[in-house]
């Protein structure tokens, strides 16, 4: 079996380039997320510790995402509260929210994706954080919810790239469709170097 974490980076950046490599480009990978990190100035007492937002359709949402690669219309998003699972992890009297919001992984060759450039990602970015901030404010009645936002900062598909080093922002690794599971997917030993073993 493949470790979770990403075999192609290290394949392909760390050791000579070859044709496996070429193939490894041209495998399905998961999604990626655009996730907020919010500092909240008040507590939210209508969050748990963790909540799901579906999409009103959601199955069409999750087909934008696996077979077209883009962030959905209407995105379903998952919403964690550290500080409702542990105090210190915001001050008293305030809030820490974690929102993840899954998306195509990035765009690369023919491959379908995201976006291709940061800039290009901007707008998708910016519609993803008003839709989730438009959701959350209507489904747990809270009008005034941005507001409460104090401080932000985000990862992207670019940023799951080039500081995480997953290969096209891809959070997951890659997909488990027929061809890409059990003996179909890459083994976790070099073929070659039989000393070298890819973990993680």
């Amino acid at each position: 079996m493949e470790s979770p974490l990403h075999l192609h980076p290290s394949r392909c950046s760390l050791l000579p380039r070859n044709d496996y490599c070429k193939r490894l480009n041209n495998l399905e990978q998961t999604c990626s997320s655009i996730s907020f990190y919010w500092a909240l100035k008040e507590p939210v007492p209508e969050f748990t510790g963790h909540n799901i937002f579906l999409a009103d359709a959601y199955q069409e949402s999750f087909d934008e995402i696996f077979e077209k690669g883009e962030l959905p219309s209407q995105p379903s998003f998952y919403v964690n509260v550290p500080s409702r699972l542990d105090p210190s992890a915001a001050p008293k009297g305030k809030e820490t929210v974690v929102v993840l919001v899954p998306c195509g992984p990035l765009r690369e060759g023919k491959k379908p994706g995201v976006a291709a450039t940061p800039a290009e990602f901007e707008k998708i970015k910016q519609r993803a954080r008003k839709q989730v901030i438009e959701t959350i404010a209507k489904r747990i009645n809270r009008p005034d919810f941005e507001s409460l936002i104090e401080h932000e900062i985000f990862n992207d598909p670019f940023t799951w790239k080039e500081k995480f080093n997953l290969f096209r922002g891809s959070i997951l690794g890659l997909s488990h469709t027929i061809m890409q599971v059990l003996c179909f997917r890459p083994s976790t030993q070099h073929s070659y170097y039989r000393n070298l073993f890819f973990v993680g």
